[in-house]
């Protein structure tokens, strides 16, 4: 039996944020009122799995999304860091705390944590540290606190 195409596959066809054609194999729910479509550009020979494709509800949903912990898409964590790569969306950990700052010294750990969603262990150290790193210098890390 012959192996079924790609056209055969697709359940749609849509063009993506570059303008790219795609076949759609597949669209997953989100909880942020679109559905993440799979598929493989119209273009594609050989071999390959379907990938994420990025439509503009996508792509406004990651950029409103500062922390790649607070992602929630039904995708892979690998999958969305190079989705965020492919925007050029780069989280700085100096920033993050420097525009919480008012907060971190005035809330109490519990309450600053429970606002901010991070660990008691990190706001406890930044609180302790008063020469952290400054909002321009980016700090590595994936986006966890």
């Amino acid at each position: 039996m012959p192996r079924p195409t790609r056209e055969s596959l697709a359940v749609d066809r849509l063009c993506d944020v570059y303008e790219r054609d795609w076949l759609v194999t597949e669209y997953r729910p989100t909880a942020h009122g679109f559905s993440l479509p799979l598929g493989w550009p119209v273009d594609m020979t050989g071999p390959g799995n379907p990938r994420v494709i990025m439509i503009a509800a996508l792509a406004e949903y990651l950029r409103s999304v500062e922390r790649l912990r607070d992602v929630a898409l039904p995708i892979a964590p690998g999958t969305i860091k190079r989705l965020r790569a492919e925007l050029d969306l780069k989280f700085n950990w100096g920033q993050w705390w420097a525009a919480r700052s008012g907060d971190l010294h005035t809330m109490t750990l519990a309450a600053f944590c429970a606002k901010h969603h991070c660990s008691i262990g990190a706001a406890s150290q930044r609180r302790g540290n008063a020469d952290y790193k400054t909002a321009d210098t980016p700090m590595s890390g994936n986006g966890s606190a």
